[in-house]
């Protein structure tokens, strides 16, 4: 069926089309209607093609069963999936007003240190609630993440696609390599390098994102995986354009080693050392010191303070005698110094 001849359709007796927002690689995305509690709706139908694979259906429904199970004001809540009468995929989404990060950028210019730490927040927020469920976004960047029009002047954002990117990515074969999912700039290093993707990837990308709104362009001069992975663990040239009170968030986020990297929580702490001008670095440990090291550190046994005390003593004489040496104390005075005297 042509994508025009959706408008008027009504989708499994619930989604009445209304009109189209949008098409991609995967499929399109309309505004709907939901009859049964009576609002609209953004759905998100998949291509057909991909509904003649029994592993991708099966894969789209695992992965947006999980991605329906976050709910958090920053992220998208996913209402509904399945399959229409023509057995194309479909998820029904919360329909959201707004511009991307991209088209903020681009609008409004570069942005302020105080204005990405808000943003910056607001994306750890949604990140510690997807990442306690054990959800990874894959592909967070500027174009997925949405700042409403409503309240107007408060950057109020939701983040889109949580879960869903390694979904797309999957049933159309990657958009970079096997195994790799996701927008090359955004890409951590070791997702790159091993196709294994972690919390920490996402965080990755969230650095990426505060020091392209900051520095108003790319961290590095290419847009191929191949090319960026050298760069990606060299220090950024681009960093030292970042305003120096958020220059140090944004270089731990980007760290090439994800063990050094904070998560969600403590890069939120981060941010709020910019905020609030307590710059800090870093304010929170990171790295705790290992238990070996807290040992070493413990009160020395009363067994050896003899000992201990017996050294005291023999650096003060020799310190003593180099003075008299050198002049600086006398023989005469060096005795009135001694007890008993």
């Amino acid at each position: 069926m042509p994508a025009d001849d959706l408008i008027g359709s009504v989708i499994c007796d619930r989604f009445e089309i209304l009109d189209k927002l949008g098409q991609g690689g995967m499929g399109s995305v309309y505004r709907a209607f939901q009859r049964s509690v009576k609002r609209e709706v953004a759905i998100k139908l998949i291509n057909a093609s991909f509904s003649r694979d029994p592993d991708a259906v099966r894969r789209f429904e695992r992965e947006a069963q999980l991605a329906s199970r976050l709910s958090h004001p920053n992220t998208v809540s996913v209402f509904d999936f399945g399959q229409t009468d023509d057995g194309r995929l479909f998820i029904a989404m919360e329909l959201i007003k707004g511009r991307t990060l991209f088209e903020r950028l681009a609008e409004d210019g570069v942005f302020t240190a105080e204005r990405a730490v808000r943003i910056g927040s607001q994306i750890c927020d949604a990140l510690e609630a997807a990442h306690a469920l054990g959800i990874i976004h894959r592909d967070l960047k500027l174009d997925n993440v949405i700042v409403l029009d409503q309240p107007p002047g408060r950057d109020l954002l939701k983040v889109l696609d949580f879960g869903l990117a390694k979904l797309f990515g999957e049933l159309s074969s990657g958009s970079t390599s096997p195994g790799v999912f996701g927008t090359p700039r955004y890409i951590a290093p070791e997702v790159a390098t091993t196709g294994v993707t972690e919390p920490a990837a996402d965080i990755y990308a969230l650095g990426v994102i505060l020091g392209e709104l900051t520095v108003g362009k790319p961290l590095w001069s290419s847009d191929q995986l191949i090319e960026l992975v050298p760069q990606k663990l060299a220090p950024a040239p681009a960093i030292a354009l970042v305003p120096p009170a958020l220059r140090r968030v944004v270089t731990a986020l980007i760290d090439p080693d994800p063990k050094r990297r904070p998560n969600a929580s403590q890069a939120r702490t981060l941010l709020r050392t910019v905020a609030d001008g307590s710059i800090t670095f870093p304010p929170i440990d990171l790295h705790p010191p290992t238990r070996g090291k807290a040992e070493s550190r413990a009160p020395l046994p009363r067994s050896q303070w003899p000992w201990v005390l017996l050294g005291g003593l023999a650096i003060a004489v020799a310190v003593f005698a180099i003075l008299v040496i050198a002049g600086v104390i006398d023989a005469d005075e060096l005795k009135g110094l001694l007890p008993g005297r």
